[in-house]
């Protein structure tokens, strides 16, 4: 639980800022992990899911 939770942390502030709408973050995310996109949503992932969402994301957001 509180991976995701901290997957959230990382992944939502990407949408929050407008630079992505949220279904094309969740794609673009879904295109990242290698995962069909309607197996990537955040509720779903298990810890070590949690972990490579949020290093993508983290990693996405230093560099845009």
């Amino acid at each position: 639980r509180w991976a995701r939770h901290m997957a959230h942390e990382a992944f939502d502030p990407i949408w929050r800022s407008h630079r992505m709408y949220r279904t094309d973050a969740y794609l673009w995310l879904s295109q990242q992990m290698g995962l069909p996109p309607e197996k990537t949503h955040i509720g779903m992932f298990d810890q070590e899911q949690c972990g490579l969402a949020i290093k993508i994301c983290n990693e996405w957001r230093m560099h845009n």
